[in-house]
């Protein structure tokens, strides 16, 4: 047998203005008792006179016991009332009468917790240090929380929303939320409703939220498994990989993940759900562009950058930009390969994809600055024109449209110098858009140096803040839009 909690709004009693007789109703649940036979057998009726009673006597019939319980109570729930019950005079709150029809629930087992209407925050964490402390003393009873939120006050339901938001880091969830369903002008016993799955529609909205703030798609995922719903369960999968491709920084499987989805959401066929219909206009509209064929790197850094996802972005710029501006021409190069793989085996760097090794040659060698950060002034370059940064001899143009590549020499143990292992030539860029490039080149050498100060984690770097690499990133994004009008 577990332990079981409930947490309650308490409300004044139903008293009849004219003679001050509480009135009564009545309600009905589903039995799970063991005794129970067909439907009409397992169907459990009583009569009430306190709002709260119906639930709390139902978990008591199913559960066999109600070990906790923690009360809303306003000061007008405290407050004691004349009223006529079963003609007998009473003189009680609304609190002390609906413990009387409790049976078997001791004051030891009640937690009272004063709210009013404009002031419930530290009633909100009360509770929670109660529900916490409770599953901790209980951990191996099986501990369930159960609400019920037919009373109350005004703002009952914003504080419970707040509890079960609470909870989620603790892993405690509701086992149950329950409220009476009223109809009107029958003669029937008002039925006790189970909640819950609407109340889950608040984990929808929060993963919602969460997917389109950070990416993330897990709550998501947790919201539609508690539902039962699978139809969304495969996209959402395939979202979280994407996303955890990101986090890696594996940016190749990110784009092959990225791909899948974008067939994914273009075969997709509409559904009648409206919380689908929700889910899937959401996500078009986070992903946006990335969700179409005409998709660029561009797109996705731009993407990465409003999740705020910086180092992954500029993971991505230095990993698949260089290839994407040689695809589409907007640099172009005439070296032969086994040219270049003579080249980049003089200068160890065989790893490096062809596009890569060339694009970071020319940015070594047509721009002074090395860093986002001044490693003499400890101030950003960025916030400096960005053609101060150019070497002069590449200020207009390629002059004969080549560059030397080199490598660092010892002489001996004071002197280093610079010797030419082949040159890449044929260089092409469009004139008219000279600067603009020249521009997005730098920004791809700062970034790629930045990423590698983020890689080695030296204490001698001068590292960007977030805010300085975040407007890197901007101007990145900002030249390379003016580069692919």
């Amino acid at each position: 047998m577990g332990k079981n909690l409930l947490v309650l709004g308490m409300s004044t009693l139903p008293i009849r203005r004219d003679n001050e007789e509480i009135i009564s109703n009545k309600c009905c649940w589903e039995s799970l008792s063991e005794k129970a036979g067909s439907m009409g057998e397992s169907r459990k009726e009583i009569e009430y006179y306190s709002q709260l009673e119906p639930v709390s006597k139902m978990i008591m019939e199913r559960e066999k016991n109600l070990d906790k319980i923690i009360i809303f109570a306003t000061p007008e729930t405290q407050k004691k009332v004349r009223f006529q019950y079963q003609e007998q005079d009473k003189n009680e709150s609304a609190v002390d009468f609906y413990l009387s029809r409790m049976e078997g629930v001791t004051q030891d087992q009640v937690l009272l917790i004063d709210v009013t209407d404009d002031n419930f925050i530290e009633a909100i964490f009360k509770a929670v240090e109660a529900i916490r402390k409770f599953w901790k003393e209980n951990k191996t009873e099986d501990p369930k929380l159960w609400i019920d939120t037919q009373g109350g006050f005004r703002n009952l339901n914003l504080v419970i929303n707040a509890i079960i938001s609470l909870l989620k880091n603790d892993k405690i969830v509701p086992s149950g939320i329950y409220s009476i369903k009223y109809i009107a002008n029958s003669k029937e016993p008002n039925p006790i409703q189970d909640q819950t799955q609407t109340y889950r529609i608040f984990d929808f909205v929060s993963g919602i939220n969460e997917f389109s703030r950070y990416g993330r798609a897990e709550q998501l995922e947790d919201y539609y498994k508690s539902t039962g719903e699978k139809v969304a369960l495969e996209p959402i999968g395939m979202m979280k990989t994407i996303v955890e491709n990101i986090q890696m920084c594996d940016m190749e499987s990110f784009d092959c993940n990225l791909a899948a989805f974008r067939n994914y959401v273009k075969e997709k066929k509409d559904g009648d759900d409206n919380l689908l219909d929700i889910f899937w206009t959401q996500i078009k509209d986070d992903y946006g562009k990335l969700l179409e064929d005409s998709c660029t790197g561009l797109d996705i850094i731009e993407w990465l950058y409003k999740k705020k996802f910086y180092q992954q972005a500029i993971t991505y710029i230095e990993s698949k930009m260089p290839k994407e501006w040689v695809s589409k021409g907007i640099i172009r190069y005439g070296t032969s390969e086994s040219t270049l793989n003579t080249i980049k085996n003089s200068a160890h760097k065989n790893y490096e994809r062809n596009d890569n090794f060339v694009i970071s040659q020319i940015a070594f060698e047509c721009f002074i600055w090395t860093a986002i950060m001044d490693k003499k002034t400890k101030k950003s370059n960025i916030k400096k024109p960005l053609k101060w940064g150019r070497n002069q001899r590449y200020m207009k143009e390629f002059p004969e449209n080549k560059i030397d590549v080199t490598v660092t020499e010892k002489k001996d143990k004071e002197r280093k110098e610079r010797k030419k292992i082949g040159e890449i030539c044929n260089i092409q860029i469009d004139s008219n858009k000279y600067d603009n490039i020249m521009d997005m080149l730098l920004l791809y050498k700062l970034l790629k140096n930045e990423r590698n100060n983020f890689n080695h984690m030296s204490d001698s770097s001068l590292r960007a803040d977030q805010n300085t690499l975040g407007q890197a990133i901007r101007m990145f994004i900002e030249c390379g839009r003016k580069v692919y009008e």
